[in-house]
């Protein structure tokens, strides 16, 4: 299973720090992460390097105990991949601040940092909406199946349907049109859920 579709969304998760501002004098990051899983003790936090071409890695270390503060320089807040082992490798946003990432035996969670506060928020939108609409989906199906899917329950079914879908494209496409750190990992995770006409809508 994808780890990072597996990101708890909570008030806590989605924590915020004050001091994590993008046009902060701060020019150093901290990440603390903590692991309740046995994959690896070996951690590591890969970043783009466009000079180059290739994935190149900014920090690393071994956990202890189950936990692993890392630190250092940065210029400007970056996509950044947590790799820890033999499951996918979590993908987030390094920032001029404390960040703390958990990883669970079934979930991750992200806390700090204002960028990863508003990719968490957007997720948390499009996956409420995703399932609405599945929701719908699967009442339509079982009134179909159940013989009680007269003209009128159909006409709302379909509606709703459309409302739902609509909305979905358009937060998806709204938050991918962002152009930043933000809107390039919605367009990565969501790109397959985008229709014809909202892909010929991405700048």
């Amino acid at each position: 299973m994808n780890i990072r579709n597996l990101i708890i969304f909570s008030s806590i998760a989605l924590g915020l720090f004050s001091s994590c501002d993008r046009e902060s004098d701060i020019s150093t990051y901290k990440l603390k992460i903590k692991s309740e899983i046995a994959d690896s003790d070996s951690v590591k936090v890969l970043v783009y390097d466009s000079d180059y071409n290739h994935l190149r890695t900014l920090n690393a270390g071994k956990l202890k105990n189950g936990t692993l503060t890392l630190s250092g320089e940065m210029q400007q807040q970056t996509i950044a991949l947590l790799d820890y082992g033999k499951k996918e490798p979590i993908t987030f946003i390094l920032e001029k601040c404390e960040t703390e990432i958990t990883i669970g035996k079934d979930n991750v969670i992200i806390w700090g940092g204002k960028a990863n506060h508003e990719y968490l928020s957007k997720c948390k939108n499009i996956y409420t909406l995703d399932k609405q609409l599945k929701k719908i989906e699967n009442d339509y199906r079982k009134a179909l199946a159940d013989s009680s899917l007269n003209p009128a329950k159909e006409k709302k079914l379909l509606q709703i349907h459309k409302t739902l879908s609509d909305s979905l494209q358009h937060t998806i496409i709204h938050a991918i049109n962002g152009n930043d750190e933000v809107g390039q990992l919605v367009k990565e995770k969501f790109f397959n859920r985008l229709d014809t006409t909202s892909l010929k809508q991405i700048k």
